[in-house]
């Protein structure tokens, strides 16, 4: 497959003006210089700003004028290449503004904007967002309401996240900054070509986005205007044409793309230092264009270049050495030098896993790392044991999530016996998860004019970040262990194999662009292996699975010559991805998954190991199903977010005595429609299921569309059975109108081993205004802030649980925490967050009747044989289900995977 050129963000928008000329005698001088930046004759500029630094010292070091002088200097040395230098002047502008301006002056407000840029550049993130919000803020105060400075904040804060891959907060903040700029600017101005790129390049790099022809026009009225008005031999010309260059390479239009690197890189070249990082961005980009024409040799060469240039300019453990070496590895392995490949990999690897921001570019990094390594350790003869756990580590590593997250820091609370440390550590993820929530929700707030903005949000994120530095520094002084335990990235193999069991085996898979890596480890042995299988592929493919198993879409669909669950997919994915392992994993009683990206989001009990005899079967196929190999006649199944989940879950100290066994929450009172009796024919078992989630046509307002969702009686038949399998008393059991929210967030929950919730479940975006999973509870008549009848995923996180098992026996309670995001990270994160050992989750809107008998039985047997453990026990009552005797033609529906298998344990199944 192509691979796209991903090159490392830069944060655009630099500004140094905005101080009044004052003294007559040098505003010639800063009117020259002014000149001279705006037609890039840079080391000219160098020479007034320098003089004029020279004598505003020498009369006052803290003034307007050295301040200004040493901006300009600060911006110079940046635009030639030169980050580290402009640093400390930035630095050094911003303590003299800040000293002798008063807090709302808008020269304060450009070097906040300027010392923010510069954090950006180094990758520091965080303390850039800082400085750009306390810029913006005070731009909008005291600026007029369409004034440039406002947009160039917007569009720093925009290609900021653009960095940090937080792809749905970017386009609304381009798109204002954009307005501003073409009511306050002529057409043709530069920095309406600047916005257009900025939105080229989010429409490029969104994933949802992905719109390389509709980004390649922008780029190209960009350039028109740049043209029009800019000298030939501009810089910001050639920016553009490498931008352009790019798009053309990632739609695969090499010849193309190479003219125009070609062209942007003489241009570079003739009016930038030769040591400018720019001239290093555009030789990579032209390097893997040639790499893409079979000319790895050439493009050696200009990646050798690229790290000469890089020396000069950056840090050592920057991210531009990481890519230079990525991609100077994937020449490397084109002219078939494995060896030096795998040698220079490991250099760029080694600055990817010291950095913090370890997303989206990071993963594709370490993945390419994986399949230079699976080449090299195919062409060895010795023990493979180094290979497989230098790619067991760098596996992990690709793959850590914000669910991983919340089981490290869940342990990690645990970890301490220190009621106190508990409760400060608990308030610190608190706190943490209810930033996350404000800076979006701030984004969404940033995008619109001032009036129409909710004014305390960015005050109350300062209130939380004083809080948050506040707890941070006492649980560092108290529990300094905590923060080793929840940023833990990775375990080696021998420790992994001290949390396996002997009948267990552990699979962790990761999927690439191009490839899939699957290992599996067990007490006796190991393995792994290379599957060529794209990411893309397996988005496809997992996405036809699931449009035959959700009941919802089974309803709409169902006819006599629809295609059912496609058997042959489901055995194609097993062969692909597990099925040369077998040897490793095959005599093991129970599986640890540890699955990534959209195999997160199918339960892995449905794939097929053996050949099926129909591939595609309909509705005629229908008692096949009973008879199909599916992988949980021979295993139990049990999914993780991350290895070191595992790790985390099985050191946890054990439970107190005298806990309570478990405490319900179902069949909400909701006034909606009740069930009718359901029709017995071969296909109306599937059109007349009632699901515990939204149909597609609830579309009206929250409440109303909360009133209209079927009441669920066998919920609470359901509660009822389980609590008494657990021994539970009826009166921990909050039922129809009792199953408030408020009784949710009352109850004291760390006392109870299992919490159950049987009732809807909805994902994000299916109400208007809904942006994150929740729990349906019964509504009050006067809904408020507090309990508007839905238990959101950000509620759930600041509940206080120390359970065994929170089981979600509702509609999709595996679902991404919103459109676009991953599985698992929506309320199992949640939940993990708030204390939860493991949880049971459902993977499509589910039927009811089938829920009930699912997680009845599962409690069932365990009561039985307590030795049991949660994944095994699960397995049993789907195995009661798929091999059942049907009596009637729609008890054939039992075995079809729709109706036994859409719940998995997440978690610790032992």
């Amino acid at each position: 497959m192509r691979r796209q050129i991903r090159l490392i963000a830069v944060c655009l928008s630099l500004v140094v003006t905005g101080v009044p000329l004052r003294a007559d005698d040098t505003a010639a001088l800063k009117a020259e210089l002014s000149a001279l930046a705006r037609d890039a004759r840079y080391p000219e500029a160098m020479v007034i700003a320098q003089k004029l630094a020279d004598a505003a010292k020498s009369t006052n070091r803290e003034s307007k004028d050295y301040a200004e002088a040493v901006s300009w200097l600060a911006f110079l040395h940046q635009v030639q290449g030169e980050v580290t230098a402009s640093g400390a002047l930035f630095r050094e502008a911003y303590e003299i503004y800040s000293k002798i301006l008063p807090p709302d002056d808008p020269d304060l407000a450009t070097s906040l904007n300027n010392l923010g840029f510069y954090y950006c550049q180094i990758g520091d993130f965080r303390q850039s967002e800082v400085l750009y919000r306390r810029s913006l803020d005070i731009r909008e105060r005291v600026l007029p309401k369409n004034d440039p400075a406002i947009a160039d904040s917007l569009n720093n804060l925009a290609e900021l996240y653009k960095s940090e891959e937080r792809w749905d907060e970017v386009v609304p903040l381009l798109n204002r900054a954009l307005e501003i700029r073409t009511r306050s600017l002529p057409p043709n101005h530069p920095i309406i070509a600047g916005t257009l790129q900025n939105l080229a390049g989010a429409l490029e790099t969104d994933p949802s986005r992905g719109s390389f022809e509709e980004a390649q026009k922008l780029l190209e009225k960009a350039l028109e205007i740049r043209r029009s008005s800019q000298r030939a031999d501009h810089p910001e010309i050639a920016g553009t044409l490498s931008k352009l260059a790019t798009n053309l390479f990632n739609q695969g239009k090499y010849k193309q793309a190479e003219k125009r690197f070609r062209e942007a890189l003489a241009l570079r070249r003739a009016s930038q230092p030769p040591h400018h990082p720019d001239i290093a961005s555009t030789l990579v980009g032209l390097s893997l264009n040639q790499i893409e024409q079979g000319k790895p040799e050439e493009a050696e060469k200009l990646l050798l270049e690229t790290l000469e240039i890089r020396k000069e300019v950056f840090a050592p453990t920057a991210d531009q050495f990481a890519e230079s070496y990525r991609y100077l590895a994937r020449a490397q392995l084109h002219e078939g030098r494995t060896a030096e490949a795998l040698e220079s990999i490991r250099k760029g690897t080694a600055i990817v896993l010291a950095r913090a921001n370890r997303r989206e570019k990071a993963v594709e990094h370490l993945t390419e790392h994986l399949q230079i390594l699976s080449a090299a350790d195919a062409i060895k003869t010795a023990d493979h044991k180094a290979d497989f756990d230098e790619g067991f580590t760098i596996g992990q590593n690709a793959e850590q999530s914000e669910t991983a997250r919340a089981v490290a820091g869940m342990a990690a609370r645990f970890a301490t016996q220190d009621e106190r440390l508990q409760k400060l550590v608990s308030e610190l993820q608190t706190i943490e998860t209810t930033q996350t929530v404000l800076e979006r929700h701030l984004t969404d707030d940033l995008a619109k004019p001032p009036e129409e903005r909710e004014t305390d949000i960015r005050k109350q994120l300062d209130d939380y970040e004083k809080k948050r530095i506040e707890i941070n520094n006492e649980v560092k002084s108290a529990f300094p262990e905590y923060f080793d335990l929840v940023n833990a990235s990775s375990v080696t193999m021998d420790d992994a194999v001290k949390f396996i069991k002997g009948d267990e085996a552990l699979i962790t898979i990761v999927s690439g662009a191009d490839r899939t890596y699957v290992w599996a480890l067990t007490k006796q042995g190991f393995a792994w292996h290379e599957a060529n299988v794209s990411k893309i592929w397996l988005e496809n493919a997992i996405k036809t699975l699931r449009a035959t198993l959700d009941t919802e879409d089974l309803k709409r669909n169902i006819t006599a010559s629809s295609g059912l669950f496609d058997l042959g997919l489901s055995y194609q994915l097993y062969s692909q991805l597990l099925a040369p392992l077998e040897p490793t994993f095959s005599s093991k009683a129970k599986l640890i998954i540890v699955p990534s990206g959209p195999l997160t989001s199918l339960p892995f009990q449905v794939l097929v190991t053996k050949q099926p005899k129909v591939l595609r079967p309909v509705l005629e196929d229908l008692a096949m199903y009973r008879d199909t190999a599916w992988i949980i006649r021979e295993h139990a199944i049990t999914v993780l977010p991350s290895v070191t989940s595992l790790k985390a879950l099985r050191t946890l100290p054990k439970f107190a005595e005298n806990r309570k066994p478990m405490v319900g929450f179902g069949n909400p009172q909701l006034g909606g429609v009740k069930s009718e009796a359901a029709t017995r024919g071969a296909a109306d078992r599937a059109k007349n299921s009632k699901s515990r989630g939204l149909s597609a046509s609830m579309v009206d307002k929250v409440m109303d569309i909360l009133r209209r969702l079927p009441d669920l009686p066998g919920a609470e038949q359901e509660l009822r059975t389980v609590a008494k399998d657990l021994g539970a008393p009826e009166t921990d059991l909050h039922l129809g109108a009792a199953a408030t929210k408020s009784a949710v967030k009352n109850a004291d929950l760390s006392k109870f081993n299992v919490v159950y919730f049987a009732t809807h479940g909805l994902v994000a975006d299916d109400v208007p205004g809904l942006s994150e999973p929740a729990l349906v509870m019964t509504p009050p008549d006067d809904p408020t802030e507090d309990d508007d009848g839905l238990l959101t995923a950000s509620e759930v996180s600041q509940l206080n649980l120390n359970a065994d098992w929170v089981v979600l026996a509702a509609c999709n309670t595996a679902a991404e925490s919103k459109p676009g995001a991953r599985a698992l990270s929506g309320l199992a994160k949640a939940f993990f967050h708030a204390g939860a050992r493991a949880i049971l989750v459902s993977h499509w809107r589910v039927d009811s009747e089938a829920a009930a008998t699912l997680t009845t039985s599962t409690f069932g047997i365990r009561a039985k044989d307590p030795t049991l453990g949660r994944s095994e026990a699960l397995r049993e009552a789907m195995l009661l289900q798929i091999t059942k005797t049907p009596a009637t033609p729609a008890q054939l529906w039992d075995a079809y995977p729709a109706f036994w298998a859409p719940f998995s344990v997440v978690g610790d199944g032992s």
